[in-house]
């Protein structure tokens, strides 16, 4: 490994080594990735050849172009904790930000600390006295980082309101739905049997047999799956599982057509009532539209 003019650099003190994804899906060594565990451990190998003692590491999952002070957590504890002369060792600059603000502002803080940025991939520096030029260079890449970003982004709202306006579902299908493409290729939102199979076994678990919902999960957990590869939890249990509709749609269109011959019934009765009625007051004139309201958004209701 070599690198030159590193040891101009006068008295490196400590090494800090910093990782970032933007999600989890990305943590792995493929498709051009590079995982957080394989980040560090090239920073860290870099550090060892120059005998820089690593003090501390830090990773962060999340977008590094929107709200980079919140989402990169780590990269701010590390900031924090460097002192003068202290070098931070990245894997190339669009892990260290994707957003020249905030970017700038870090920056200013290693400029007052007196300390260093270095980029494994890049071989660019920030704040080294005897590479000045690389501090355009290191802002450059960042303006780059940033755009790269910004493009993405309006090319995912271009497509999610392309597939809004034709009709798709977007998003996770709530527990007890599955997505699938209709005839016309729109994404639509199902009946999960398999799901609504599930929600009626917790149901009887919990209310039937008196299981708290920890060991309803405990059981559903030795033949079912909680989505992929995941475990019911209590929480799972209390607030998604037990909270899906647990009939299909014959049970929901039968429950419907009995509840409209009943109040269809009560609704003669009182039609009777009021004709009947030598006063018609008020109240009985309230029930009467009471009644009839009802029947009209019977009439309209869908169970799905």
């Amino acid at each position: 490994m070599s690198l030159n003019n590193f040891n101009e650099i006068p008295n490196i003190n400590n090494g800090f080594v910093y990782a970032r994804v933007s999600s989890p899906q990305q943590n792995n060594d493929s498709n051009g990735n590079l995982s957080l565990s394989s980040q560090l451990q090239n920073a860290k190998n870099f550090c060892t050849h120059f005998n820089i003692p690593v003090v501390n590491s830090e990773c962060d999952v999340g977008s590094a172009y929107k709200n980079p002070s919140k989402s990169q957590y780590g990269l701010n504890l590390l900031i924090n904790n460097m002192k003068i002369n202290d070098i931070l060792v990245i894997t190339d600059i669009s892990r260290f930000t994707r957003n020249f603000s905030h970017a700038n502002d870090v920056m200013k803080k290693f400029t007052k600390k007196e300390c260093y940025i270095y980029s494994l991939t890049d071989k660019i520096w920030f704040n080294n006295p005897y590479r000045p030029a690389d501090n355009e260079i290191f802002q450059q890449k960042i303006l780059d980082s940033q755009k790269e970003s910004s493009n993405i982004s309006h090319r995912v709202k271009r497509s999610i309101m392309f597939r809004k306006n034709r009709g798709d579902k977007i998003g996770k299908a709530p527990w007890g739905r599955k997505a699938v493409r209709d005839s016309n290729g729109r994404r639509v939102f199902v009946i999960n049997e398999e799901e609504i199979k599930i929600s009626k076994i917790a149901h009887n678990l919990v209310y039937n047999l008196n299981m708290t919902f920890q060991k309803a999960a405990d059981e559903l957990n030795k033949k079912y799956s909680y989505g992929k590869n995941k475990s019911f939890t209590a929480n799972s249990i209390k607030n998604t599982i037990l909270k899906c509709k647990t009939f299909n749609l014959n049970d929901i269109s039968k429950e419907i057509e009995d509840i409209s011959k009943d109040i269809d019934d009560i609704s003669k009765d009182f039609d009777k009532e009021y004709e009947a009625s030598e006063s018609n007051t008020p109240n009985s004139s309230k029930k009467y539209y009471g009644i009839k309201n009802i029947i009209k958004k019977i009439s309209y209701l869908k169970p799905f």
